[in-house]
């Protein structure tokens, strides 16, 4: 029993050349298909001809994927030849994206435009739409200049910083982004409720041309969400997220300052001794370090003293929808209260 108890287990492990074809719905031979041990980083992807070859074990799982299409998971068994036939994915290709003059399936559209849904939006605990925006768009640009909770500065580019002149009489150029939401031109996205958002669509270059000058450096559409024909619907939703300093620096304390500036002084005078006058004195580094003389040598560790340790940030969001044959409505009521970093916050 024992020799044949390690012949099982040494089968059990034992790996084979796994090969065959992957095509598309027309029998088409589809090249870069990536075919994935699943559960690892071990794969390899199609030639020309559709065809692969991969080391795997009976026990294993590959997961033949492709940009548009539908993933295939295939258990090899004792199979040496797997062929298979991806199938679209045809509700990722039938998305429809707002463009400037209207909507058009993803499979159809041409230029250079960016899509992000609203629900994406709203996993982050950001109040700003635009900053929730960051790292969701390709060639979207966005810099926080003030850290001001409701008052963030930010400042939006598409592809880089351009100009035009929005005012011939003002000798004046700007490097502003064109912010349309519903059709109706916006200064900034700031005011806007994320959940209230359906989709934000970025165009840039050629796409953006039908904005004219405006749409120099390109165009952020936003489409609201609306109504829909049937009974009312009610959404209530709640969040409540926690907000702390990610990297304060360790600052010296007043004592070890003053004794790092006398020596940047000695430094200064090249070691002559006969022209260094320290600026602080050794008694008073000793009531710096001992904190016996507060008021005239106070040793204040001011980002603590300024800072809170967390801020807290809340929102709900309260809405209704619904419509009849003849109008529908989407009603959306929001209140958010973010705190700031700071003790003592402006109002």
């Amino acid at each position: 029993m024992l020799p044949q108890l390690l012949f099982s287990l040494w089968s059990f492990g034992q790996s084979s050349m796994v090969h065959g074809t992957v095509t598309d719905e027309t029998g088409t031979p589809m090249i870069g298909v990536n075919v994935i041990i699943q559960g690892t980083t071990m794969g390899t992807i199609t030639n020309e001809n559709g065809e692969y070859q991969i080391e795997a074990s009976a026990e294993t799982t590959l997961i033949f994927s492709f940009v548009g299409y539908l993933s295939e998971s295939i258990v090899v068994g004792n199979q040496t030849e797997i062929n298979l036939s991806l199938s679209l994915d045809v509700t990722t290709l039938e998305d429809i994206v707002v463009v400037g003059y209207g909507t058009q399936r993803k499979v159809t559209l041409t230029g250079s435009v960016s899509n992000v849904a609203g629900k994406e939006l709203t996993k982050s605990p950001s109040v700003n739409v635009a900053t929730s925006l960051q790292g969701k768009l390709p060639g979207l640009m966005i810099s926080q200049r003030d850290g001001w909770p409701g008052k963030e500065d930010l400042n939006i580019l598409i592809r880089g910083n351009g100009s035009y002149d929005s005012d011939p009489n003002d000798g004046i150029n700007t490097n502003e982004v064109l912010i349309i939401i519903d059709g109706v031109p916006r200064d900034n996205l700031s005011r806007l409720n994320p959940e209230d958002i359906e989709s934000v669509t970025v165009l840039k270059d050629g796409s953006a041309a039908i904005y004219g000058a405006r749409g120099a450096n390109g165009v952020i559409l936003v489409t609201t969400k609306k109504g829909s024909k049937g009974s009312a619907k009610f959404n209530l939703s709640y969040s409540h997220a926690f907000s702390r300093p990610t990297n304060i620096p360790d600052m010296l304390d007043a004592a070890t300052f003053a004794e790092a500036f006398n020596d940047a002084q000695l430094s200064r005078v090249n070691l002559d001794s006969s022209r260094y006058r320290p600026a602080f004195s050794d008694s008073a580094i000793i009531k710096y370090r001992d904190g016996s003389d507060p008021v005239l040598y106070p040793n204040t560790n001011w980002p603590r003293e300024v800072m809170k340790d967390y801020s807290m940030m809340r929102k709900v969001n309260l809405q209704a929808s619904g419509g009849t044959e003849n109008m529908d409505y989407f009603l959306s009521f929001g209140m958010t209260d973010q705190d700031g970093i700071l003790k003592n916050d402006p109002p």
